[in-house]
């Protein structure tokens, strides 16, 4: 990040207090546009689990102890074309210049369905996305592509999401899905623990093909409880994911 915004108060063999500011920004709104500046969170994904659409701040799912989906120093600049399209410019920094990510965003509706078409730069990889949400019959339907042209000495890239979602009667909700990787692994994997597990835009899962089903249940207003499981098929991988909020 551009600017250090974690303090360690004080640290001793016991005990450790640390704050980290993760929201902190200007903002600013005109008649049909408006321009933030400062720590936030740039929410480009569509989909639940799996973000393609998301290079500005990946959601690790897999990071249990921290639920917040991340902020990042960045300028966002909004435009309202009409009360159900708009387009957005943003950019955001980094210690290094060929970490950099910009990128510029359409969103309109068509169909009673919700499109948008992205495209910017990526750690100087140029990249393309699209996503998708609406519904069939009683089920929400989702999705988003993005894809990572090739660069120096990278391949050609595309990941690409899609799922089904139903609210079910007595407060359940039941959530299916799949991620395509075109770089992931696709074979068994012997030593699991030399595979990268830090998500990035362009790696969301390290295996090629990703099923995840999710069953939830609002037990009262306050309280729910959710399961998660991913599996990756080649590899053999399997994710359980028990969360209660």
């Amino acid at each position: 990040e551009a600017v250090d915004l974690s303090i360690t108060w004080f640290e001793t063999e016991s005990m450790l207090l640390l704050t980290n500011v993760d929201r902190f920004w200007l903002e600013y709104h005109g008649n049909n546009w408006d321009v933030r500046v400062g720590r936030q969170r740039i929410n480009w994904g569509i989909s639940t689990l799996w973000n393609p659409n998301d290079i500005f701040n990946t959601y690790n799912f897999l990071d249990f102890d921290y639920e917040e989906r991340p902020g990042r120093d960045a300028v966002k600049f909004s435009y309202r074309l009409t009360e159900l399209s708009n387009i957005e410019v943003a950019a955001a920094g980094a210690d290094q210049v060929n970490k950099a990510v910009a990128a510029v965003k359409y969103f309109t509706n068509r169909w009673n369905y919700d499109f948008q078409f992205s495209g910017g730069v990526y750690n100087e990889i140029f990249t393309l996305g699209a996503g998708w949400s609406g519904s069939i019959k009683d089920a929400g339907f989702k999705g988003e592509l993005e894809y990572f042209a090739p660069h120096e000495d990278t391949v050609a890239q595309l990941n690409l999401t899609a799922e089904l979602d139903y609210v079910f009667k007595k407060a359940w909700y039941g959530n299916i899905g799949f991620l395509f990787n075109s770089n992931g692994i696709s074979k068994p994997v012997d030593n699991w623990s030399l595979v990268n597990f830090q998500l990035t835009p362009q790696s969301l899962m390290p295996t090629k093909w990703n099923a995840v089903l999710t069953i939830a249940k609002e037990l009262n207003p306050l309280f729910s409880a959710n399961l998660s499981c991913i599996y990756a098929p080649g590899t053999n991988l399997i994710v359980l994911l028990p969360s209660v909020k």
